[in-house]
């Protein structure tokens, strides 16, 4: 189980079952109260969340993962480093945001995502739902910690993912249109 809100000697820390990932707009983490998940080092453990979130089922393979968050140190060692991130993720949250080992998805049991959510209205073609969820860009203000290829990837991403959007969009449009309705 995960806590959120204040907790100190006197106030009991209420009780989370599935934790909410935003990532437009912004990047932050919530319980079922919409109370926002604080917890010191875990940035670099939510843009993982995010990415995996927004990669939906074709999920991130571990290799790749491993790439965005140590490019410079050796595959072993990253390993290791992936593996610590995703314990720390367990220990600090209380339950595992992700499945898999060599390909990482978000684990809808545990993990309700804006973007899996926009990415979901979008297949079904509600552009009025899509739009609603769509608060800004993909990570707006997140940067990959000197990650060339993570900016790269999170630049693309933002591109991607706005442009499904003003698809959407315009398709909804025009349909409308076709239908009378201007």
């Amino acid at each position: 189980m995960v806590t959120s809100g204040p907790c100190d000697d006197h106030s009991p820390a209420k009780s989370i079952n599935v934790l909410q990932l935003k990532a437009f707009g912004g990047l932050w983490l919530t319980g079922d109260d919409a109370r926002p998940i604080v917890r010191e080092g875990l940035r670099r453990q939510l843009r993982l969340l995010a990415l995996v979130a927004e990669a939906g089922e074709r999920g991130i393979s571990r290799d790749r993962a491993i790439a965005f968050f140590w490019p410079e140190g050796d595959e072993e060692r990253g390993r290791r480093s992936l593996n610590q991130m995703r314990y720390t993720l367990r220990r600090d949250l209380g339950v595992d945001p992700l499945i898999g080992t060599r390909t990482l998805r978000a684990d809808p049991a545990n993990l309700v995502t804006d973007v899996g959510e926009f990415l979901a209205a979008i297949a079904a073609g509600n552009a009025e739902h899509a739009a609603a969820l769509y608060a800004g860009p993909f990570l707006e203000g997140v940067f990959g910690d000197g990650s060339a290829e993570l900016d790269a990837l999170i630049e693309e991403r933002r591109a991607v993912l706005k442009g499904s959007l003003e698809s959407a969009l315009v398709s909804a449009a025009r349909t409308a249109e076709a239908g009378g309705d201007r």
